[in-house]
């Protein structure tokens, strides 16, 4: 009897053990699959670290061509402006020329003006003395 209770003492004490054992192995089942998951995670975050420098990269590469573009439309529109001016200044200058010449014309024009009037003042001094004479000679003839 004691060899049986003894026996069921050892069955007792292994089926303890076993269970025991299989806590344990659950555990550690449990901290790998913790560890796993870490792992996974920090590969995730690898991952997604990555992704995010392919999306800062992309990002970069977009607004380096946004900023291409903008320079090349800013530089077209200063050619455009600068064409602009040019074409200004010449009418500009053709304007001055142009009134240079009036303004030498004009010039010519009151000094036409001053000899012209100086002129027929002359010459209406000239026919009014002219026709004074006539009237005296008019005038003496009817006195005769």
């Amino acid at each position: 009897m004691n060899q049986i209770k003894n026996t069921k003492f050892e069955v007792a004490k292994a089926e303890y053990d076993k269970r025991k054992k299989n806590l344990e192995l659950k555990q550690i089942e449990v901290k790998i699959k913790q560890i796993q998951m870490l792992k996974v995670k920090k590969e995730m975050q690898v991952a997604l670290q990555k992704k995010d420098m392919k999306l800062n990269e992309n990002e970069l590469k977009n607004l380096t061509e946004q900023i291409d573009k903008i320079k090349d439309t800013t530089d077209k529109r200063i050619l455009l402006i600068k064409k602009k001016e040019e074409s200004i200044s010449k009418e500009i200058q053709f304007i001055k020329k142009e009134n240079q010449q009036l303004y030498v014309q004009g010039g010519n024009l009151s000094v036409w003006s001053l000899s012209h009037s100086v002129a027929s003042s002359e010459t209406k001094g000239r026919d009014q003395g002219h026709v004074r004479e006539e009237d005296e000679h008019q005038g003496q003839g009817r006195q005769d």
